[in-house]
């Protein structure tokens, strides 16, 4: 079974349990969320366009669960969907210095997540080019990079007081050999309030200089769902 058929398994799985915990058939689930029966069967097993935000909390609101719990699942369908992200860049300071992007090893981009929830965002990144990575760190290139407030009338509305919160400004990347993967990790906390936020990351050396272009960086950007 390969990512998507299991991410679209998980999926129906969860709905039809659900439905089953909470005493209703898939009918009667359809009516509650004001879909008909057959949007959403195909809903579920990933024969439709990515629902908007207020079918799936209304779907959530028919299964008796949390909207973040629904939203996780589609999240997860919708990056087995557009694949792996890619991007290759060589060393500003050295030919033979080269990074890819690997995965997104948890939260794909956008992910939602309570007020206040803490959570782990975990990359990794590949050493293409012929030199090896030692004493290098992953620091924070942002300052509060907010991209929206979703407000009542559910428009969106910038933000600048908001932002993911760390206890640390850097992090140590491991040493990684020409070809090696080097995995890194940054525990955050999102913001009391609805909205989405990003922040962003450099791969700098032992002095501190950022390794690469700024168009290669790594990134977490997720949705608050108050």
């Amino acid at each position: 079974m390969n990512d998507l058929a299991a991410g679209e398994w998980q999926l129906r799985s969860f709905v039809l349990r659900r439905a089953r915990e909470v005493g209703l058939s898939v009918a009667d689930v359809a009516q509650r969320a004001g879909l008909t029966r057959q949007y959403l069967y195909k809903l579920i097993d990933g024969g439709t366009h990515d629902p908007g935000i207020r079918t799936l909390h209304r779907l959530a609101q028919a299964l008796e669960v949390a909207p973040v719990v629904l939203f996780r699942h589609f999240i997860d369908l919708r990056a087995a969907r557009r694949g792996p992200r890619t991007g290759v860049a060589t060393s500003m300071h050295d030919a033979d210095d080269a990074v890819a992007f690997a995965a997104d090893l948890t939260m794909p981009d956008h992910a939602p997540v309570a007020p206040g929830e803490r959570f782990t965002k975990t990359w990794a990144v590949q050493n293409v080019g012929t030199v090896a990575w030692q004493q290098r760190r992953l620091a924070r290139a942002d300052d509060a990079i907010v991209v929206a407030r979703r407000l009542g009338d559910g428009s969106l509305a910038p933000m600048v007081d908001a932002h993911l919160r760390t206890q640390q400004a850097e992090v140590r990347l491991p040493d990684a050999a020409p070809g090696d993967l080097a995995v890194v990790s940054v525990d955050f906390e999102a913001p009391h309030e609805s909205c989405s936020v990003a922040s962003v990351w450099r791969i700098v050396d032992g002095d501190g200089r950022a390794c690469y272009p700024p168009h290669f960086f790594l990134q977490v950007v997720v949705t608050v769902l108050a």
